[in-house]
């Protein structure tokens, strides 16, 4: 079975219903979710560990 690439307004709509929240387990880590639909979609973490610098990655 091959998948069919998602359709431009389809692709729209997920991302229009996204929202960043934070990973269930956020003061440990400091990690956050991308969802949409009650899918994570992207996982987006610091780079620097707890270092002084900015960075996501």
């Amino acid at each position: 079975m091959t998948r069919r690439p998602m359709s431009a307004r389809r692709a729209c709509a997920v991302i229009d219903a996204a929202e960043l929240v934070k990973a269930p387990n956020w003061p440990d880590s400091r990690r956050w979710h991308v969802v949409s639909g009650g899918d994570v979609l992207v996982i987006i973490e610091p780079s620097y560990r707890g270092g002084g610098r900015n960075g996501w990655t």
